[in-house]
């Protein structure tokens, strides 16, 4: 088996599509990295025969990932299994380094050796979604509604951001992290290219006071799921629980896509995870190498 770069971005993504990979698969994704401090995206290819691995590979000081910001692994063509070992060797022997990071997502079954002393499980949290939002406000938990009726009571509204309103986004992203603390900021220039380059994979959420943003959400989603990425509220948003209202929003959106499940991500802290729990989001674990 030996590995090969495609240059292709449209073959890439047609075989990642045909074959369900995620939207941290798309070729797109994999070249915002590249605003990441000294990232290079390689989409690699590995082939022995019959046999074809898609995975991203992304280089980083010398060190190797197959995941950043989000999930990654193996798409292989016909829906088999491959060894992490088999993958760690053409990697090696193509790029001068072994996998250090890979976080697989909770139905992925491609690799088969999860077992092994270098995986571990990262929590993230799942909801199944119904076939209707009424199903979903129904069994969420009472704390979960009340904010979204709160938050209508104080004057809220909610709805997508439009491109021109992107540097108002990224105010109240750069207020965010400094308030909280943020060891890392990322540039304007991937907020932007994800809201155009994936246009049908990314939702830009907003919640508005009387024409002033005070809270965002950026939503990214595929063909299975929907997958919580940022979210910022200044003082104001924070107050006024606007954040349930934008998740009610992208909730309502992700039963009309028809998607299987709205993923919330890693919590940091036990307070980050109650609303995904008053929300009705259950643990999952993922396997993650690192």
């Amino acid at each position: 088996m030996k590995a090969k770069i495609i240059s292709n971005k449209q073959k890439w993504n047609n075989i990642i599509l045909e074959n369900n990979g995620t939207v941290f698969h798309l070729y797109e994704w994999g070249k915002l990295m590249e605003y990441l401090p000294y990232v290079t995206f390689y989409p690699t290819i590995l082939e022995d025969g019959n046999n074809q691995v898609y995975i991203p590979i992304f280089e980083q000081n010398q060190r190797i990932s197959a995941s950043l910001l989000g999930y990654g692994g193996p798409v292989i063509v016909g829906n088999k299994q491959i060894e992490l070992e088999s993958i760690q060797e053409i990697i090696f022997s193509h790029f001068g380094n072994y996998i250090t990071n890979l976080l697989i997502p909770h139905n992925s079954n491609t690799i088969s050796t999860y077992n092994i002393s270098s995986w571990r499980g990262k929590t993230t949290y799942l909801l199944s979604l119904p076939q209707s939002y009424e199903e979903i406000w129904n069994s969420c938990s009472g704390k979960a509604r009340t904010s979204v009726r709160y938050s209508i009571k104080q004057g809220v509204e909610v709805r997508k951001l439009s491109r021109s309103e992107l540097k108002t986004f990224y105010h109240l992203y750069l207020e965010h992290a400094k308030t909280v603390g943020s060891s890392y900021i990322i540039n304007y220039e991937l907020f932007v290219d994800c809201f155009e380059k994936l246009s049908d994979n990314s939702l830009f959420l907003g919640a508005y006071k009387d024409s002033q943003l005070v809270s965002s959400s950026v939503f990214l989603y595929d063909h299975y799921a929907m997958y919580y990425w940022i979210n910022i509220n200044n003082h104001l948003g924070k107050k006024m629980q606007a954040s349930y209202q934008i998740m009610e929003f992208a909730l309502k959106s992700a039963v009309e896509y028809r998607l299987k499940v709205m993923d919330f991500g890693y919590s940091h802290t036990k307070e980050i995870a109650k609303p995904k729990i008053y929300w009705g989001a259950k643990t999952e674990h993922c396997p993650i190498l690192k």
